[in-house]
């Protein structure tokens, strides 16, 4: 049911990314063991037009008995809210945790802001990397697997040119379905971005000069 719900959701972002300027609403409700979502949008002071439509069974075994829910909420602070004490269910935090990435593009629009999100693994004394600075993978394949969902959720992926040296990432989508984010280097190109290759992406260079200008050098 998990893959079923994530193909529902990179749907809904596909579909919101080209509402720009418009209000929409949006419902998920579970009930007798239904799953149901369904996105509406509307011109102003217009009756909302259902764009999004998606229902199915969350258990066909029936081991899931509970109902409530969940409504996105649009404000400021971006935040869904979940009732009827039902966040303990396997669905119920999954789509609490990937149903902003749907908007993500549509309110950096709306909002006209750029958003980032950080994320990372560390060891219980705060460490990230080894003493001489290599990566090491402490992490889980669940972890692995959130932080794909992530890039298939996000337009970009950024990081610094150390890391592209030392680490040479994909950068790609490939534990879950998804597109590929575009990628985003700060640093200069002399260092070797064979491993961001692997696809048909584009590659952004951000490189830094002195008096604060930013140079970019695109690589199609």
């Amino acid at each position: 049911m998990i893959e079923v719900i994530w193909n529902s959701l990179l749907e809904l972002r596909r579909l919101l990314s080209s509402c720009d300027n418009k209000n929409f609403s949006v419902q998920i409700v579970y009930r007798d063991n239904n799953f149901h979502i369904q996105v509406g949008i509307a011109d102003e002071g217009q009756k909302p037009q259902v764009i999004f439509n998606f229902g199915n069974s969350l258990d066909n075994s029936g081991s899931l008995k509970f109902s409530g829910i969940l409504k996105f909420c649009w404000d400021e602070d971006f935040n869904i809210q979940l009732q009827n004490e039902i966040t303990n269910h396997q669905e119920f935090k999954f789509i609490n945790t990937y149903l902003p990435y749907c908007f993500s593009t549509l309110k950096s629009h709306k909002l006209k802001r750029t958003y980032g999100i950080s994320h990372y693994a560390q060891s219980l004394d705060g460490k990230i990397a080894t003493v001489d600075g290599k990566s090491k993978w402490i992490s889980d394949q669940e972890n692995l697997n959130h932080s794909h969902r992530m890039r298939a959720m996000c337009d970009s992926i950024l990081i610094g040119i150390n890391t592209l040296r030392n680490d040479k990432p994909r950068l790609d989508v490939r534990h879950v379905k998804g597109n590929n984010p575009v990628k985003v280097v700060i640093g200069n190109s002399s260092a070797s971005f064979s491993s961001l290759m692997l696809g048909k992406e584009k590659i952004i260079f951000l490189h830094l000069i002195p008096q604060n200008y930013c140079k970019v050098w695109i690589r199609f």
